[in-house]
């Protein structure tokens, strides 16, 4: 250890006051040193509290910001799925012959018209067919019979003529021009996706009192009578698993497409 300088040397003074500054020197160097120490450590929680504060905020930011967007997602789904019901559910219009109007109210599945329900004239009679892809309508007053497809396609399948075992024709406007009362065609129905039973007095043009089976193929466009399935009264029924439903004279029969009855 140093001595402390002798009062009693010449440089006493001198020697005195540059122990004083060595040791403010020192003093403040470890003031220094002791005020950069606290400086970092405080830097380094304010830096670790910022950074946190920082964390959060994003954190909670970008939570908010993905409630947001998952709301406006699901808003949207909403209102995207508003829009497709909207656009699959439509209907038309179709004029027949006589001027009377048909609609038909269909929804679109899987890029298939699906008709679902018809409002009609009190005279025009319409059925769905089973696929639900095409209806078979019927103006019972003109006595016309079509079919309409989901494709808004109208077909009049009407057999305008009819042509005798000797070859005589007989013209559906003429016999009914002769006698209004004559029932070219009465009741319609489908048997299944190709082919239509009805009744008509055919081929009896003067005695009318009975109505006999009709079916209409649809495949091959053809009219054929069975003449063993008959009354003088006759309604169409309900499709089965089997065939159609008929009505003669109060007694019910099945019939297959073939016009045989099975039941």
């Amino acid at each position: 250890m140093r001595k402390k300088p002798s009062m009693f040397s010449k440089d006493y003074r001198r020697q005195l006051k540059l122990r004083r500054i060595k040791y403010m020197i020192i003093f403040l160097i470890i003031i220094m040193v002791i005020g950069i120490t606290g400086l970092v450590f405080t830097n380094r929680e304010g830096i670790v509290a910022i950074k946190n504060f920082f964390i959060k905020e994003s954190t909670e930011d970008n939570n908010h910001k993905s409630e947001e967007n998952k709301n406006k997602t699901e808003e949207n789904s909403e209102e995207e799925s508003v829009v497709e019901e909207k656009s699959t559910k439509t209907y038309s219009d179709v004029v027949l012959k006589s001027g009377k109007k048909v609609t038909i109210n269909y929804e679109e599945k899987d890029q298939v018209k699906k008709i679902n329900t018809i409002d009609s004239d009190s005279q025009v009679k319409c059925s769905i067919a089973p696929s639900q892809e095409m209806i078979l309508i019927l103006d019972k007053e003109a006595q016309d019979m079509y079919i309409l497809n989901s494709n808004e396609k109208l077909i009049n399948i009407t057999n305008e003529q009819y042509v005798s075992t000797t070859n005589e024709v007989f013209n559906k406007e003429n016999v009914l021009k002769y006698n209004p009362s004559y029932k070219w065609v009465e009741s319609a129905q489908f048997i299944d996706n190709t082919h239509i039973a009805y009744s008509s007095s055919l081929p009896w043009i003067n005695n009318s009192d009975d109505k006999y089976l009709w079916i209409y193929n649809m495949e091959s466009n053809t009219h054929r009578g069975f003449y063993n399935v008959k009354g003088k009264t006759f309604e169409v029924g309900q499709i089965t698993d089997k065939g159609l439903t008929i009505s003669l004279d109060n007694k019910e029969i099945v019939v297959d497409k073939d016009g045989k009855i099975v039941e």
